[in-house]
């Protein structure tokens, strides 16, 4: 729309600033295109030379860049590689479900940043320790050592009367902080709670 390019154009010469507002990939821009469409428009122009509109591999790289930074499945992938999670959920179809998933993050990350293919059961993809019993959590918490993240829900409920989970999990950390003089002190906790 040519009036909101205008309007557009207006704003980023009155009050600039560095970081583009919008972005564009174009094919065969010169230099003095792209700095004005950087310095007037605001518009950071992605470009290559299709030498005569033959090669069309620049916007494919342009795009697998993007995907790359931008899809959750590969940001996730790229968060737990090699980490090990331990999992608390009341559910056990829900916990299996999340543990694949999360697996298959890692997996679909290192098939398409590296060409490497892993099993989901594979180490170096992802350890994701699910239990659905807090007795079982409290004696992997208590005997394990190296968890890089602990995701629990909230539990306990008024009407049992049940100390919350996040509350028990919590305890068992700190427990395990003192009796090993602090070597699982930076082991973050997630609690995920409901409506209740």
């Amino acid at each position: 729309d040519g009036y909101l390019n205008e309007l557009r154009s207006e704003m980023m010469s009155m009050f600039g600033g560095d970081r583009p507002g919008a972005y564009a990939i174009l094919p065969d821009m010169e230099p003095h295109q792209v700095a004005h469409y950087r310095r007037h428009e605001g518009v950071h122009v992605l470009t290559w030379d299709t030498k005569g509109y033959t090669d069309w591999s620049g916007v494919e790289g342009y795009l697998s860049r993007i995907n790359a930074a931008t899809n959750p499945v590969l940001r996730i992938g790229r968060l737990l590689h090699e980490r090990r999670l331990l999992w608390i959920g009341p559910h056990y179809k829900w916990s299996v479900l999340i543990q694949k998933f999360l697996r298959r993050c890692v997996r679909d990350y290192l098939f398409i940043t590296q060409r490497q293919w892993l099993e989901t059961s594979d180490p170096k993809c992802c350890i994701v320790t699910a239990v659905t019993r807090m007795g079982r959590a409290m004696e992997l918490l208590k005997r394990e050592r190296g968890f890089d993240l602990v995701i629990t829900h909230y539990g306990g409920t008024r009407q049992q009367g049940d100390e919350a989970v996040a509350c028990k999990v919590l305890r068992a950390m700190r427990a395990r902080i003192t009796d090993r003089g602090g070597d699982d002190a930076l082991t973050p906790v997630i609690v995920f709670g409901s409506k209740s």
